[in-house]
């Protein structure tokens, strides 16, 4: 795990790299050792832009060993409200669909897991080409679903309990949105387990920062930090304890402000 404290010029805006991270293993990313190219141009195609702090996390967390299989099987994500996130669970969610591969989205209230939906669906049904050349939104009391014929996948809404992804198997994509709200491990083993099946699932963790309360979360951070799960990538955009709430540098390693570029991202390689 690194920590990274980095100088910019103005004008103000948040820094791309975050505080805490999983270093790369690789000195440089480059499209032979991450396959996080590869989903920021097919999202160019589908007319998804990333920016700079969720093209830095894209490389970094598809990172591919020497023999090309992933590095990393699960992820925690955390960055403040507003930048973003939706879209990356969104584009990450779409890449691993026109895989043939089914997606599992998980979140704690309705309204996010709609509003995450409605934003993939759009995509989805605006490019059937890249998803079998047929996509079929379902939304059968209130079970929300985007069903692709051609490829055999969906992309489906559960709930956030210990019956989510109840009867569901070959998985290759779990996102788990609002981790601080849980309160026990019930809903997060319900849906890892659906992706048992598939020797390169990604289980992608996401929250703000969270409190006393959340336990999962702070049962993932602490693994993170340590070092201890190898197959875990870790990225938070965070204050370092103790700041000032006025306190601009903090902010911005916070994410609080917009992610702005930052030095390292240049051409076809990043450190």
């Amino acid at each position: 795990m690194t920590t990274t404290t980095i100088q910019e010029d103005r004008p103000v805006l948040g820094y791309t790299l975050p505080r805490l991270f999983t270093e790369p293993k690789v000195s440089l990313l480059t499209r032979r050792t991450t396959l996080g190219y590869e989903v920021i141009e097919f999202g160019q195609r589908i007319g998804i832009n990333v920016l700079p702090w969720q093209r830095w996390w894209l490389l970094h967390f598809l990172e591919l060993n020497p023999d090309g299989t992933l590095r990393f099987k699960r992820a925690l994500l955390l960055v403040s409200r507003q930048q973003g996130k939706s879209f990356l669970c969104s584009l990450l969610a779409l890449w691993i669909l026109s895989r043939g591969r089914t997606v599992l989205y998980s979140s704690t209230t309705i309204d996010t897991a709609k509003e995450q939906w409605e934003i993939t669906a759009d995509y989805a049904e605006d490019h059937p080409e890249y998803f079998g050349g047929e996509v079929k939104l379902r939304k059968p009391n209130g079970q929300y679903a985007i069903e692709c014929p051609g490829l055999k996948c969906k992309y489906k809404i559960v709930s956030a309990g210990r019956r989510g992804g109840r009867g569901l198997s070959g998985v290759g994509l779990v996102l788990v949105d609002e981790l601080r709200e849980h309160m026990d491990f019930d809903a997060l083993n319900a849906v890892e387990s659906t992706t048992l099946s598939v020797p390169d699932a990604l289980l992608v963790m996401l929250s703000n920062a969270g409190d006393v309360r959340s336990v999962v979360l702070n049962h993932w951070r602490a693994v993170a930090q340590s070092g201890e799960d190898p197959e875990l990538f870790y990225a938070e955009w965070s204050a370092a304890d103790g700041s000032e709430i006025d306190d601009v540098e903090a902010l911005r390693q916070a994410g609080s402000l917009r992610s702005g570029v930052t030095a390292g991202h240049g051409g076809d390689e990043v450190v």
